[in-house]
């Protein structure tokens, strides 16, 4: 297993057991000091990454909403948006050294896990708004669900992330 591998085996460990602030720390450490390198900043993207999966996991997303139209938007949703915007632009700044490479495919398989939450933050806010409306249609949950499993069912090919 190479070293990025490993590092990433580590830190994706850390969040499959909720141990957020470990993830953040094990990245933290493997981070080169002033260096700005697609890797570093990948680095630093991983630490954004646990912290909104520890949001996500604290369901925090589906609290009341106060919008407004003169406040930012900072929804959990709007923040994995931003996230795939930011993993595509590392993307596409990426040279062709090996590292550079692997990389890439790091950003792509992360942005289809950042699709899929945001797929299940819209089928878990459906969820909660028809409960609060009282009537239950299964036939429509059903819908969502296999609909989300349809759009995501072959989205993730690689088994180290």
């Amino acid at each position: 297993m190479e070293k990025e591998d490993e590092i990433l085996y580590i830190y994706f460990t850390h969040i499959s057991q909720l141990c957020f602030e470990k993830a953040k720390e094990h990245i933290e450490r493997e981070k080169e000091p002033k260096s700005v390198t697609p890797w570093n900043t990948f680095l630093n993207f991983l630490q954004q990454l646990a912290l909104a999966e520890k949001s996500y996991i604290e369901i925090g997303f589906l609290q009341n909403k106060h919008k407004s139209f003169l406040r930012k938007d900072n929804s959990l949703r709007s923040v994995y948006e931003s996230m795939k915007n930011d993993l595509k632009k590392l993307e596409d700044n990426c040279r062709q050294s090996m590292l550079d490479k692997r990389v890439q495919n790091y950003c792509q398989n992360i942005t289809q896990f950042l699709n899929a939450r945001i797929n299940l933050i819209d089928l878990y806010e459906k969820i909660y708004n028809v409960g609060l409306n009282k009537q239950l249609r299964y036939i429509e949950l059903q819908n969502l669900i296999e609909t989300v499993i349809k759009r995501n069912e072959l989205g993730f090919t690689d088994i180290s992330l």
